[in-house]
């Protein structure tokens, strides 16, 4: 095992993340973007993450792209934000 990826992983957990996306390759700027925008969007209206990455990579798909095969979550695939409690 890599070290660095140990201490990534370590440092995401000690930081309480749930899960990690990376890309199998490099991927340009502007895809990374996109694929953000399409993920943050879907997540942000409660669609949990499996379902959010297969859409965005089905929706790159549709545009030519298949650079969203690239992306892998490394999380439960139903994994999605959860209100926080209000303190009443």
């Amino acid at each position: 095992m890599n070290r660095n990826t140990g201490s990534i992983r370590t440092s995401f957990n000690y930081a309480g993340a749930s899960g990690l996306l990376g890309t199998e390759v490099s991927v340009q700027p502007s895809v990374a973007f996109e694929v953000a925008e399409r993920l943050l969007e879907k997540i942000l209206h409660k669609v949990p993450i499996g379902q959010a990455m297969y859409e965005t990579r089905w929706e790159l798909a549709n545009k030519g792209n298949l650079l969203g095969l690239a992306y892998t979550m490394y999380s439960l695939a139903d994994l999605h934000i959860v209100p926080e409690k209000s303190a009443s």
